[in-house]
C-alpha cells in the first residue's frame, strides 16, 4: 500500500518503474498468501491427527517463508531475467512495456489457478462437514482438538477468498475497458491498494483474542447489543479460564 502510494510522487522513471514492480509483487503474495491459508484449512479438515503431529507454528512459519522466497525468485525473473535474456540491450522502461506481455499471462495465471485450487479445498472442506453431521458439533467442544478449537478462522479465510475473487474480477474488468496508459495504472494502483488495506484487516480477524477485542469496542459503542454473555464466553474460551459455579449446600436430615 505504501508503494503504491509514494509512487505517485516519485519523479525519476526508473525509480518509479521499481517502486511500482515490487508494490505488485507484494500483492502477488497476497494472492499466493489465501492459496497457501487454505490448503491448511484442507489438511486441518482431512488430517488433523497429522496435522497436530506435524506441522507446528515454527514449521508452518518456515512453509509459509519457503514459498513466499520461491514464488518472489518466480515473480522477479519473470520480470526481469526473462526480459533481460529476450531483448537486446533492455531497460527498466522495457520491463512495464515491451516485457509487460509475458508478465501479465504469468500472474494472471497463477492468481487464477490459486483460486481455482482454493475453492477446490473448499468445496472439499464443504462435503466433509455435511458427510459428518457431528463435525460442527464437535468443534464447539473444548476437549477437542486444537485444530477444530481453530474451526471460525476457515470461515475468516472464506471471507478472504471471497475478496480476492473480487479482486482478480476488478482486474479483469479494468484490462478489458480500453483505458489508456495513465487511467489503467492508477485504476490497478487503486485497486491493489484496497486490497492491501483489507489483507490486515482478515489477518486480525483470524486471532480470537482481537475478534475479543473488537467486540469490546463494538460493546462499548453499542451496549443496546448486550455482548456482555458472548464476551465471558469468550474470555473464557481465549485465556483458557476455569469458572466454578458456587455449588448450592446440601440440606441436612
Amino acid at each position: 500500500m505504501l508503494g503504491f502510494t509514494v509512487r505517485k510522487f516519485v519523479t525519476n522513471q526508473g525509480a518509479s518503474i521499481v517502486v511500482q514492480v515490487v508494490s505488485v509483487q507484494f500483492a502477488y503474495l497476497a494472492f499466493n498468501t489465501i492459496g497457501i491459508m487454505s490448503l491448511e484449512r484442507l489438511l486441518i479438515f482431512t488430517s488433523p491427527n497429522f496435522y497436530l503431529r506435524h506441522m507446528p507454528p515454527s514449521r508452518v512459519k518456515l512453509v509459509v517463508l519457503l514459498i513466499w522466497t520461491y514464488l518472489s525468485a518466480q515473480y522477479y525473473f519473470v520480470r526481469f531475467g526473462y526480459c533481460y535474456m529476450s531483448v537486446n540491450n533492455a531497460t527498466l522502461l522495457d520491463v512495464v512495456t515491451t516485457c509487460n506481455r509475458v508478465s501479465f499471462i504469468m500472474y494472471f495465471a497463477c492468481i487464477s489457478a490459486i483460486i481455482f485450487s482454493s475453492v477446490t479445498c473448499f468445496i472439499v472442506i464443504v462435503r466433509i462437514i455435511s458427510t459428518n453431521p457431528m463435525l460442527s458439533a464437535m468443534c464447539r467442544f473444548k476437549s477437542t482438538s486444537r485444530s477444530f478449537q481453530e474451526y471460525r478462522a476457515t470461515s475468516i479465510v472464506t471471507a478472504y477468498l471471497v475478496v480476492m475473487i473480487s479482486t482478480a474480477a476488478g482486474y479483469v474488468i479494468i484490462l478489458s475497458s480500453n483505458l489508456s496508459t495513465v487511467p489503467l495504472r492508477l485504476s490497478i494502483d487503486a485497486l491493489n491498494t484496497v486490497c492491501c488495506m483489507l489483507d490486515p484487516c482478515f489477518y486480525v480477524l483470524w486471532y480470537r483474542e482481537c475478534r475479543m477485542e473488537l467486540l469490546k469496542m463494538i460493546s462499548k459503542c453499542c451496549p443496546c447489543f448486550n455482548l456482555e454473555d458472548r464476551l465471558e464466553q469468550m474470555r473464557v474460551n481465549v485465556f483458557s479460564v476455569v469458572t466454578i459455579k458456587p455449588q448450592k449446600p446440601c440440606n441436612s436430615q
